[in-house]
């Protein structure tokens, strides 16, 4: 028989149709709160961070520290009631200025916590729990239990997470991951509970956290390989975005700093901090034309499905994510509602984190793809036949429908599939096998 590989190496350039192009959004600074453009854009001037580094950082501290004080209602027909906690998590290599845009702007917080500390221990002897709720690189367990004392959402933050990943990965136990459990059920504000021998045990009515972590590309790329993180639909709670390192030069020109703009944010962070000790909560309510704009971004993704195969489960919960980034840019405008072009605002950021999301597995996707279309024209060019049935090539190279459904799909110009004659589908090869 003649070796095909001369005619597969001819044809081995073409490129997969990519599912992904259409997900791949720009960063668009127009669409977060005034607020956070104004402390934002300022410290970008005065530091030159990266402006994806502030906002987002910006943005998650205000659905941190708004915990469950806020609620968004009338978002679906369905009526869920949606905190604005998120799991942001920024990606970026050294020196992209992850501690200099997060120090800033948590500053207040810092201080407000540093006095909730020392009120505590001055009065740890009569009983009173330790009521901070910023957190940094803790297991699960040690976050249940703090969350079971101090009866608050909780906010985990970090400048380094490398080790928080790693400790949610199962790095530092025998046996399988640390707590991702946990972690679904406090993003979804769920009932927790867990029972440990000769340990403390835990149970919490709604478990609660948002996160705001900062890391390299390593282990992050590491823990998305965390099959049990990726198939409960931890990894799909996601909002990330990345900042690509550039040089930074540094002009030697001392730019003024705008105390007016520092006061602006850290009066309204410090009254969201204060005002969780209230039990009131304030309901915001979606307007009929946002939750059109939440209803109609959750369908335009509904059409990925086919496409993206088994991925699409990384962007099925991006009508949520949507929804509570609303409800934190409500907050940050202090208003009552969540208006049409709000909804649209936090829909496009949502589209941005995704493309990001994505990016980190659309290399492994085309790995996928190409070891498909290989497999399929080996049995093309040894059968020396431009109209196969299907079942052909789950004999030689135990390809299932699914696969070559895909084959189709990426490589509209090589294959198609049709039905057969009688029973089965036929593969038709698009391509020149002399």
């Amino acid at each position: 028989m003649e070796n095909p590989t001369k005619e597969y190496e001819a044809i081995s350039n073409i490129e997969p149709v990519s599912p992904f192009s259409a997900l791949k959004k720009d960063f668009n600074p127009k669409c977060f709160p005034r607020r956070i453009r104004r402390i934002c854009d300022h410290l970008h001037e005065l530091n030159d961070t990266p402006k994806e580094m502030l906002y987002f950082c910006a943005t998650g501290i205000v659905a941190g520290i708004a915990g469950d004080r806020f609620q968004a209602t009338k978002t679906t027909n369905k009526n869920y009631r949606q905190y604005s906690n998120q799991y942001i998590i920024g990606i970026g290599d050294s020196s992209v200025g992850k501690s200099t845009a997060l120090n800033p702007l948590m500053e207040v917080i810092w201080r407000k916590e540093s006095e909730v500390h020392k009120a505590y221990i001055a009065n740890k002897t009569n009983g009173a729990i330790d009521a901070r709720i910023v957190i940094e690189n803790a297991t699960s367990e040690a976050i249940a239990i703090r969350q079971q004392t101090c009866a608050s959402p909780l906010f985990s933050v970090s400048a380094e997470a490398g080790q928080i990943f790693d400790i949610i990965g199962g790095t530092y136990k025998k046996h399988g991951s640390d707590g991702i459990s946990y972690y679904n059920k406090a993003w979804s504000g769920e009932t927790y509970s867990c029972d440990r021998v000769n340990r403390e045990n835990v149970y919490i009515d709604r478990a609660m956290l948002s996160a705001l972590w900062l890391t390299q590309s390593a282990p992050f790329e590491k823990f998305l390989s965390n099959s049990e993180a990726y198939s409960t639909g931890l990894i799909a709670r996601f909002l990330c975005f990345n900042v690509e390192s550039k040089p930074q030069y540094d002009d030697g020109i001392e730019k003024p700093k705008d105390e007016s703009i520092f006061h602006d944010w850290e009066n309204f962070i410090g009254r969201l901090y204060d005002e969780r000790s209230s039990n009131d909560v304030k309901t915001i309510r979606a307007t009929d034309k946002a939750r059109d704009v939440f209803r109609l971004f959750h369908n335009s993704l509904e059409d990925f499905k086919g496409s993206l195969g088994d991925l699409y489960r990384l962007i099925a919960k991006s009508r949520e994510k949507a929804i509570r980034l609303a409800l934190a840019f409500a907050i940050c405008d202090e208003s009552d509602i969540i208006d049409e072009q709000t909804a649209r605002n936090a829909c496009e950021v949502v589209g941005y984190c995704n493309g990001v999301l994505l990016g980190y597995y659309e290399s492994k996707h085309f790995n996928h793809l190409e070891n498909i279309k290989r497999k399929m024209e080996e049995v093309f060019l040894q059968c020396r036949q431009d109209r196969l049935m299907a079942a052909i090539f789950k004999q030689r190279r135990r390809l299932s429908m699914e696969d070559l459904e895909k084959g189709a799909k990426a490589y509209p110009k090589l294959f198609e599939i049709k039905d057969g004659d009688t029973n089965g589908k036929v593969v038709l090869y698009l391509g020149n096998l002399n």
